[in-house]
Order: C-alpha cells, then sequence, then structure tokens
C-alpha cells in the first residue's frame, strides 16, 4: 500500500472512502525507563476509556509525521521534547485502514494532561504493563497494543 498524501475533506471521508488514515503514536519514558500510558475519556469517539499511548493522533494534509508527532504531545501533555523515530506499523479495524508511525521521547517536563484527551495516566514499567497487556487486553486500544509490539520488536532488533 502507498503512503502518500491526497487531498480529501475530512478524516471521516476518508474512512468513509476506504482510504489509509496516516496517525502518529509517542512514547514517552521517565527517567527511570517507565512508559506513560493515558486512558482516554469515557466521551471519546475512539476507544473511550481504554489505555493508549503517551500522546498520537491523525496526521493533518499538510504535516510530515514528525511534525504531527510534535504538535500532537504538546496539544495532549503540554510537552516540547527530542522526539526518536522508531517504526511503522498499520492497523486495519472497524474505524478504518491507518498507517502509523511511532516515536519515543523523554518525559522530563511537568505534564499537563489535556482533559478533552486524556481522563489519567500513569508511568509503569514495560516488563508489569506487558503482563497486564497480555492478561487484560481489552483494557488497551488496540492500535496501543500494536505500537507495544512494534517498540519492543524494533527494540530488539
Amino acid at each position: 500500500m502507498n503512503d502518500k498524501r491526497i487531498t480529501i475533506s475530512t478524516k471521516e471521508d476518508a474512512k468513509r472512502l476506504g482510504l489509509w488514515r496516516r496517525i502518529v503514536h509517542i512514547f514517552l519514558f521517565n527517567p527511570a525507563g517507565e512508559l506513560l500510558i493515558c486512558q482516554r475519556p469515557k466521551f471519546a469517539k475512539a476507544y473511550p476509556s481504554l489505555f493508549t499511548s503517551s500522546a498520537g493522533g491523525h496526521v493533518e494534509k499538510s504535516e510530515s509525521y514528525l511534525s504531527a508527532a510534535k504538535r500532537e504531545l504538546y496539544e495532549e501533555l503540554h510537552i516540547k521534547t527530542r522526539l526518536k523515530y522508531i517504526g511503522r506499523f498499520d492497523v486495519i479495524s472497524r474505524h478504518g485502514k491507518l498507517i502509523h508511525h511511532l516515536y519515543t521521547g523523554r518525559a522530563s517536563e511537568k505534564i499537563c494532561p489535556n482533559s478533552y484527551e486524556i481522563s489519567m495516566y500513569k508511568f509503569v514499567g514495560l516488563k508489569s504493563l506487558l503482563k497486564d497487556v497480555k492478561r487484560h487486553p481489552k483494557k488497551f486500544a488496540l492500535p496501543f497494543r500494536s505500537a507495544l509490539k512494534s517498540y519492543i520488536k524494533n527494540r530488539l532488533d
């Protein structure tokens, strides 16, 4: 599948037309190496009340993946930090066909979550997170589970 930009009116149009949409995920780690995960609000359209990445969202038509990742990180957590590209993974679900690009960064600043995007957040160790995802996968958004697999795979390569 192609990953080229095309102009359409809305994300809903892209979904209706069966087009691939572009998404970013950001994993932020604290100095102890714990990952910041965020719970989506119960009123969210996609994945309400589920845990997901530190930040993430759609790439706008005029943006690069990196620009979108920086924008989403600031919009959702009010953080600016250097980001490292980890890799791409694709997800097909009832929410559409989505191309995801994953970035990581350090959470060294104070976190100020946007309550419209995040109902709660916490830092967790990867080992305990992987156990929790295995035991209770329905607590976590599908794209987050895919991002976590991508992170583990690319980290070990």
